[in-house]
């Protein structure tokens, strides 16, 4: 317990200080970003909903609706994957690589690790590290 409280702590000021800047400079917050991180870090830029759910411990639902806020604002697509129609991918557009862009010096000040990834592939299963890990920079 000695040494959670310290983490917990500070994991909820820096959380808490991303989420406002990123919300007063681009209107999203950490994990909206968070979420197109994901998708930049992903094969072909794009992710199952489902597998970006997971990957951020959010319920389907919650998922649904931030995409469909981003969709809104030009960020992401969303579309029926070609191999399996009851799936639905989200992809990053231009547009949401020039926000993550611009994002990076205000994580990169507020992030105490800079090298730090939000999307570990060694915590995900193998299953869904195909999915949302990829080679891609910025």
């Amino acid at each position: 317990m000695a040494a959670w409280t310290p983490f917990a702590l500070a994991a909820t000021q820096v959380i808490g200080a991303l989420d406002t800047e990123l919300k007063a400079a681009f209107g999203i917050g950490h994990f909206d970003h968070a979420l197109l991180l994901g998708l930049l870090l992903s094969p072909r830029r794009q992710a199952r909903m489902s597998d970006l759910a997971w990957a951020l411990r959010l319920a389907p639902s919650n998922i649904t609706h931030r995409v469909r806020r981003l969709e809104k604002r030009g960020l992401v697509v969303r579309r029926a994957d070609p191999e399996d129609g009851r799936v639905v991918l989200a992809r990053l557009t231009t547009r949401g690589v020039r926000l993550l862009r611009a994002a990076d010096p205000i994580v990169r000040r507020i992030r105490p690790y800079p090298s730090a990834r939000i999307c570990r592939p060694s915590m995900m299963p193998n299953s869904r590290r195909s999915n949302l890990v990829g080679g891609h920079r910025m």
